[in-house]
């Protein structure tokens, strides 16, 4: 790969199980001794683990409002379409706000290589720095990370898991109880 990356994420295809997808972040080239450019222009490269070669595919519809993604992860269903929700990208340390957050879901379907972006209704949440984990009835759950506004962020709510299930494109949200355990220190 002839640049620097950080900050995206990267799945492997179920449909080969050689190519390694790697998704959003930041790109970075050093152009001196003591001067890195970093591109803000997110992509999507491709990385052959038979061959040990890096291209950058050619993606029908790609979302050029992707740019930069970062604080993603992605996951990959059985038929090879990659899911990344929400995520933030940087803007400037000295503009107000430093970084836009997100809640659009991304599909890059690795069959045909054709993105689409579903806009969320603003009652969803929006989550960047979480964990996403594909469930074998297809849901996938969010867990932790942060939400909120460009302006105003918090922890996510660890007791509301939001869902988004692949197969519907729908959401829901998992209330997790509370369960207090009482420990018998006569217990062994």
């Amino acid at each position: 790969m002839p640049i620097g990356y950080n900050f995206g994420t990267s799945c492997l295809s179920p449909i080969d199980n050689s190519s390694v997808f790697l998704i959003g972040g930041r790109t970075w080239i050093i152009t001196s001794a003591t001067k890195i450019y970093y591109s803000y222009i997110s992509s999507v490269y491709k990385f052959n683990s038979k061959t040990s070669q890096w291209t950058t595919p050619t993606i029908n519809n790609f979302n050029f409002n992707f740019t930069a993604r970062s604080d993603i992860q992605a996951v990959v269903d059985n038929n090879g379409k990659i899911f990344i929700f929400g995520g933030t990208n940087y803007i400037s340390s000295t503009k107000t706000p430093t970084f836009n957050i997100y809640n659009d879901m991304n599909t890059l379907d690795i069959t045909t290589m054709t993105w689409s972006t579903q806009i969320q209704s603003q009652s969803a949440l929006t989550y960047f720095a979480y964990t996403a984990t594909l469930l074998p009835n297809g849901l996938i759950v969010y867990i932790g990370g942060n939400s909120g506004s460009s302006t105003n962020t918090s922890l996510s709510d660890m007791a509301q898991i939001q869902a988004f299930d692949t197969i519907f494109y729908t959401w829901s949200t998992k209330v997790m109880y509370k369960i207090d355990i009482i420990y018998d220190n006569n217990y062994t």
